[in-house]
């Protein structure tokens, strides 16, 4: 599976997400600001998270906290037998449906976009006669409601009869219905240019183009239209709101609303039209009449808004990886491909139940963990293994020439790479197969505080924390190991302490053979003979 499908996957969880979220989010706030920003974010954040976590997975940057990962695994192709002396078949030509799967999204998409060219274009050649004002009362009122935004930016106003109500187009031009503008009152002629100065001021016909693009070329994700719908919806809001911001006059602005409603005529989806059919205007006229606008926030705010939805959702949302099966029979020359992955394992190995937690990118695992290759420079393996024996930490990461360089910790030790390094890597994809025909043991752990007073008066001591493997008694000697015996008598103390650095003897041993006395105080604190003579011959 190609990276623009696992990309394409996790976009569509992403921007489901993201749309779900918004619209639940959008039931409980007043602010039409705030609304308006999360609409946005959820047309685009889709595309941004999902770019993100394939060309940057957060575990590079919280290795720790790393959000699981959804996985789909991918069986491996099985060889094919070999026949001694059999005929050559002809090669027949493969059929390659991810070639056709990719010229049919493309098609579709071009198909798509098309449509909308050709919308624009339609919309042009009908207000290709359009006149523009470059005098007279409209742009004298234009440039004073400019000029009261602070707005520097050059705006064209022309006037058409191709059209009934007034638009906002790309290129910063307002084109006014001659007909019906001229017979509205100033007040009403004025809430219409403010209203229609409040799209380009919001870049709203940039926006709309945006949305219509972003559903053209990811029309697998039908949520885009309802994005898009409350994108024009809520824009429609906040410009009624700027305009009597300006002007002042609500009253003025219904009634211009209400006279617009009499002309409807669908604009091109990419056009920002005062009253084209896709804005509910009873609404509207009803919202303008009772409510009471406040200024848009401050764009810091709005882009502090977008920042912190992307950065959990580019965090905290699952991502889709692909790992390829592991086949039964493992050879060296078998591995498994890691773009990006994260698995998780739970398991009953050889040491009790065992979690792991795999992690990789762009990196090749031989099946048996025998070798392991990197496509870059910034690729790794990580492993975390957690037992009734203990913790293990495993990490792989490339040399100066891609050569992999090990690591593996064991309860805090770093230790040389071993088998059971190997084993518990490789544990990440294969679990409990991957200890299949391992000579191992369960791990015991020995703790006990022993005490004790003969009849003579004399007082021993243990005190034991010790790990060992059950079948043969060989020890695992850590820092947390310490074998600790005393007696304390009227002849004197003797002692005998073992630790990582093996065994030391202290005191008077005179008429008392060393072994045996260990032996017989360790038997009683409830150790076998094979954990005692391992001590004997640490």
């Amino acid at each position: 599976m190609s990276a623009v499908t696992v990309w394409g996957v996790t976009y569509l969880m992403h921007s489901m997400l993201l749309v779900a979220v918004v619209a639940v989010a959008a039931r409980f706030i007043r602010s039409a600001s705030v609304r308006d920003t999360l609409w946005k974010v959820a047309l685009i954040g889709g595309i941004v998270t999902a770019t993100l976590q394939v060309l940057a997975p957060v575990e590079r940057i919280l290795p720790k906290q790393v959000p699981q990962r959804m996985q789909v695994t991918m069986p491996s192709p099985a060889p094919a037998p070999v026949v001694a002396n059999a005929p050559v078949a002809a090669k027949q030509p493969r059929i390659d449906r991810t070639m056709f799967a990719e010229i049919a999204y493309a098609l579709i998409a071009l198909l798509l976009l098309a449509r909308i060219f050709v919308g624009r274009r339609r919309f042009l050649a009908a207000v290709g006669d359009r006149t523009e004002i470059l005098r007279g009362p409209e742009r004298e009122l234009l440039d004073a409601l400019a000029a009261r935004v602070r707005c520097t930016k050059a705006i064209r106003l022309s006037a058409s009869e191709s059209i009934a109500s007034p638009v906002a187009m790309l290129g910063w031009e307002i084109v006014i219905p001659s007909d019906t503008f001229a017979r509205l009152s100033a007040e009403q002629q004025e809430t219409i240019l403010a209203h229609e100065l409040g799209h380009l001021l919001r870049r709203d016909p940039l926006w709309l183009t945006l949305a219509e693009a972003v559903k053209a070329l990811l029309f697998f994700q039908p949520l885009n239209w309802l994005t898009s719908a409350k994108m024009k919806e809520i824009a429609e809001f906040l410009c009624d709101d700027a305009a009597v911001l300006q002007t002042g006059n609500q009253r003025a602005l219904a009634e211009t609303l209400a006279e617009l409603a009499s002309n409807l005529a669908p604009a091109p989806p990419a056009v920002a039209a005062m009253a084209e059919g896709g804005s509910n205007l009873i609404m509207r006229v009803q919202r303008v009449l009772r409510a009471h606008p406040s200024a848009p926030l401050h764009v810091t705010i709005r882009f502090a808004i977008a920042l912190v939805v992307l950065c959990a959702m580019a965090l905290f949302a699952p991502a889709f990886g692909i790992v390829t099966a592991a086949t039964r029979t493992v050879t060296r020359e078998q591995a498994n491909d890691f773009s990006d992955a994260t698995l998780r394992q739970k398991f009953e190995g050889p040491y009790g139940e065992t979690r792991v937690k795999f992690v990789a990118h762009e990196a090749r695992v031989a099946l048996d963990g025998s070798w392991v290759r990197f496509n870059t420079p910034d690729g790794y393996v990580r492993v975390d293994q957690d037992t009734d024996r203990g913790s293990t930490h495993i990490e792989v990461v490339p040399g100066p020439s891609l050569e992999p360089k090990y690591r593996y910790i064991a309860n805090g030790e770093e230790k040389p790479w071993c088998d059971d390094a190997r084993r518990a890597m490789i544990s990440g994809f294969l679990a409990e197969e991957a200890y299949d025909g391992a000579d191992t043991h369960k791990s015991s752990t020995w703790a006990a505080n022993y005490s004790r007073t003969e009849d003579d008066g004399s007082e021993v001591k243990a005190q034991i924390m010790l790990e060992y493997d059950d079948k043969t008694g060989a020890l695992d000697v850590n820092n947390s190991t310490i074998v600790q015996v005393t007696e304390t008598s009227a002849a004197g103390k003797r002692s005998f302490v073992f630790d990582p650095r093996g065994g030391r003897w202290s005191g008077s041993w005179s008429g008392v053979r060393r072994e045996s006395w260990l032996r017989r105080i360790l038997k009683d604190a409830g150790a076998s003979d094979k954990v005692v003579d391992s001590i004997l011959n640490y």
